[in-house]
């Protein structure tokens, strides 16, 4: 009785685990997306581009916690928005390596 209860416990676990990293992104169709301002298909592609990386992050390597998971996918986001204002003003991008 209790190996049932402890082998629940655990699929219940993995399931509540894998369920907060599924994509958060909507796919839309090609009508719809012609549709979209100029801003909403910014933040459409920005987040798109987000969940990608977040989601390869999450499979490189051994996961991470919710938590982390929000904060890199906030990280991810934080960037293409500097690279964006950095292009705009015709700056150029510091060299990271």
């Amino acid at each position: 009785m209790k190996k049932t209860i402890f082998l629940l416990f655990v699929f219940f676990l993995a399931v509540s685990y894998a369920a907060a990293y599924q994509l958060e992104v909507k796919v839309l169709n090609e009508e719809a997306i012609t549709a979209l301002s100029d801003k909403e298909l910014t933040n459409a592609y920005i987040d798109t581009v987000v969940e990608l990386e977040a989601s390869k992050a999450f499979y490189t390597t051994s996961g991470f916690m919710p938590e982390e998971y929000k904060d890199y996918k906030g990280v991810v986001r934080y960037r293409i928005l500097l690279l964006n204002e950095l292009t705009r003003r015709k700056l150029e991008v510091p060299k990271t390596e």
